[in-house]
């Protein structure tokens, strides 16, 4: 796409801004060019053609793992196990043992397990996290499908609430689980 039409008021509305602005929107601009140079090379190595469907909710899904960051922090085993008190030296330990025991659920990104924060209470993990993990391997679904589900808008409780706004009351948010998952059409 070539921006030669449009040159001259492209350059009159820059002389209109100011330092601050003009750097924000340079900022936003080199990196949505850098977003699509990776995603050009990532597509290129593709043994197939990816649908424009496909690329859409990978990267809706993308932008919830970002958005979940944002909103809550994605912590290391490390912080996972400082947020419950552990020392950090045992961090990957902890946070690998409650996970494979079922008290933690996480998402591995850039070859890494991350842990949403709002699993933790002031005592550690959640016992809700626990009652999910069951019922999602009862129902074979994945922990990435889990956490997404937990910070996505659902009508279960009448007001387009997300299920992580709920986690004081487990037994609702193991029923809209359940209702959300366990539901054969």
């Amino acid at each position: 796409m070539s921006l030669a039409p449009r040159h001259d008021q492209i350059i009159h509305e820059l002389e209109d801004l100011d330092v601050d602005t003009a750097a924000e929107l340079v900022r936003r601009i080199r990196g949505e060019l850098t977003a699509a140079r990776s995603l050009r090379v990532s597509l290129s190595q593709l043994d197939s053609q990816a649908t424009p469907a496909q690329a859409y909710r990978a990267q809706a899904t993308e932008n919830a793992w970002r958005a979940m960051d944002r909103e809550f922090g994605l912590l290391s085993a490390t912080e996972a196990a400082a947020r419950t008190g552990g020392k950090s030296s045992a961090g990957r330990t902890y946070a690998s043992d409650a996970r494979r025991n079922g008290r933690l659920l996480g998402v591995k990104r850039l070859n890494r397990v991350l842990y949403p924060d709002f699993q933790f209470g002031p005592e550690g993990p959640l016992p809700v996290i626990r009652d999910l993990r069951t019922a999602a391997d009862e129902l074979d679904i994945d922990e990435a499908t889990v956490l997404l589900w937990l910070t996505a808008p659902t009508t279960w409780w009448g007001d387009d609430a997300r299920p992580v706004d709920h986690l004081d009351d487990p037994g609702a948010v193991l029923s809209a689980f359940r209702s959300h998952f366990g539901t054969i059409w």
